[in-house]
């Protein structure tokens, strides 16, 4: 079987995820919608700090290409529209409140499915810093975990922030509000929660 060079895989992520950006983006001006182009822009900033610790880290191959499918997941929910026939909670129809089943929105599973390779970027991490800097090969211990699955959630109220900011600045009512808040918090811990005891189960 031919290997192919780490360089050329990763340039297939890199490629997809600036095309879906750049296409995204096109499509939010025509819109005007620009609070697009704020959440686009806070992406490229992750973009290009993930890629400078990727460096180092050298994250998985299928890691990369989940992260780039989050950041399309989560950029569609906010440009694109449901259906009248479709059940939408909140002030707009826009995909993220898309009602899946009963109080679980597109936005909740985004969330989970977020996190969850949030922690395991987290682990990811933390297992290449010891094995560089000293040799040793970590085994998923419940203080390691609870350190990785508490620096997620941490990345996840970093977020809710994220949100709270632009909804000052652009006068976006529709992700405000204490409940809206929470039930993303829920969902980020789901994430976290079944991601840790992945890693556990894999590494017993």
């Amino acid at each position: 079987m031919i290997v192919q060079p780490k360089r050329q895989r990763i340039a297939g992520v890199v490629a997809f995820t600036l095309l879906y950006q750049c296409g995204l983006a096109a499509l939010a001006i025509t819109q005007n919608n620009y609070e697009f182009l704020y959440y686009s822009a806070i992406q490229l900033s992750c973009i290009a700090l993930l890629s400078i610790a990727h460096k180092r880290i050298h994250y998985s191959i299928s890691i990369l290409w989940l992260l780039s499918l989050w950041g399309l997941i989560h950029l569609v929910g906010g440009l694109f529209y449901v259906p009248e026939s479709w059940v939408a909670a909140g002030e707009s129809r826009a995909l993220h409140n898309f009602t899946v089943i009963s109080s679980i929105k597109y936005q909740h599973i985004e969330h989970f499915y977020g996190f969850f390779l949030v922690t395991w970027v987290s682990w990811q991490t933390l297992c290449s810093i010891i094995h560089l800097r000293y040799q040793r090969r970590l085994m998923p211990s419940f203080g390691l975990l609870l350190l990785c699955a508490t620096s997620s959630m941490g990345y996840g109220a970093f977020n809710e922030l994220v949100e709270f900011l632009v909804s000052r600045v652009m006068g976006n009512a529709d992700i405000t509000g204490y409940e809206d808040t929470a039930w993303d918090m829920v969902a980020n811990t789901a994430g976290v929660f079944l991601a840790s005891i992945t890693i556990k189960l894999r590494n017993l």
